[in-house]
């Protein structure tokens, strides 16, 4: 995904001899496209194309004309992995009220480029979804009691990614300092 790849084709007749036709197309999927060049000294049609998507992709070409004998390509382009990265904030330590900055990153293991999806984030069981814009998002979560807390992070994949794409962090909420006070009355 996201490769640039070099379409060729040939226009003949039925002795094989090279036809120029500035009508004639390549297309992928059935759309055509339109930026094509013609090599004379070749006999060859050339695009170039950027791969959009995952999965099975038909290369052929549009063409109008009696009789024309088609031959067609199909590539199948797998899958692409994603990382999904959930971290907090000041070492994962919080006192009692304070926000707990919630960070995600999810991305391109090949590129390292951000992806822009939906993810699933679980929090003390509470589910909820968010929005990954470029890689990145960040939310604050608050009202949790002293303890331990889990958030895990779920990219279910799309057309282009592999999925399920888990991953969690643990943060703590301390109790607040006990702060003693005597006082000793003046004994004579």
């Amino acid at each position: 995904i996201g490769d640039e790849v070099v379409l060729n084709a040939t226009l003949t007749d039925d002795n094989g001899n090279a036809i120029y036709d500035p009508l004639f197309r390549i297309a992928v999927d059935g759309v055509a496209i339109e930026n094509i060049t013609y090599d004379k000294s070749a006999c060859l049609y050339t695009s170039n194309y950027t791969i959009e998507h995952a999965g099975i992709t038909v290369v052929g070409t549009l063409y109008d004309c009696d009789n024309l004998v088609i031959s067609i390509g199909i590539y199948d382009v797998p899958k692409e992995n994603a990382t999904l990265i959930v971290t907090t904030g000041q070492n994962n330590i919080f006192a009692l009220n304070d926000n707990v900055t919630v960070f995600i990153s999810l991305y391109d293991n090949d590129t390292l480029v951000g992806l822009t999806e939906n993810i699933t984030v679980i929090i003390n069981d509470t589910s909820m979804t968010v929005e990954v814009i470029n890689g990145t998002a960040s939310f604050n979560v608050t009202g949790f009691e002293p303890g331990q807390y889990a958030i895990t992070g779920i990219f279910e994949g799309n057309n282009n990614y592999n999925g399920p794409v888990y991953d969690s962090a643990v943060f703590d909420v301390l109790r607040p300092d006990r702060i003693l006070s005597i006082e000793v009355e003046d004994i004579n």
